[in-house]
């Protein structure tokens, strides 16, 4: 597994033990927002979801034993940030480490952005409020389109 030291903050690769899928679990069930269920999995399909890890690069964050939250970057270089409210004074830090440490995937237009991009739940004002605060661009706005999968 490998444990990256950054300025105040521990990352660890997420390698799916035990105790990281309990980690992770502990931290989906404490959500306040989502983009992509609306339902909480069980912890056995959390299991073999943390056992597929289907990103790119996926770390937890520590502040010494103490877990901030995690992220990972998608193959499309989207970035999921899902840090604990208290500590939202670390995603600048957190972010700074993603741009230091990873490079975006090579550009396939109208797939893969140049660039890295973070994926933020609409309701969470708080958070887009702070990337807006760091300068970062906002480039869109996505809505889902809530269709009835019977008449689909």
């Amino acid at each position: 597994m490998k444990e990256i030291f950054s300025k105040n903050l521990i990352y660890r690769e997420v390698v799916g033990t035990a105790e990281q899928i309990e980690i992770l679990y502990d931290l989906l069930k404490k959500r306040k927002y989502s983009i992509s269920h609306t339902e909480l999995p069980n912890f056995s399909e959390h299991t073999e979801f943390v056992n597929k890890n289907p990103y790119r690069y996926w770390f937890l964050i520590y502040l010494s034993e103490e877990i901030l939250g995690n992220f990972y970057i998608q193959f499309d270089n989207s970035i999921g940030l899902n840090i604990k409210d208290k500590y939202y004074s670390y995603i600048d830090e957190v972010v700074h480490f993603i741009e230091r440490n990873f490079k975006p995937n090579k550009e396939l237009k109208s797939k893969v952005a140049p660039y890295f991009s973070i994926n933020v739940p609409y309701a969470n004002i708080e958070l887009r409020k702070l990337l807006n605060e760091m300068t970062l661009t906002p480039i869109q706005c996505t809505y889902r389109v809530n269709t009835d999968d019977k008449n689909c």
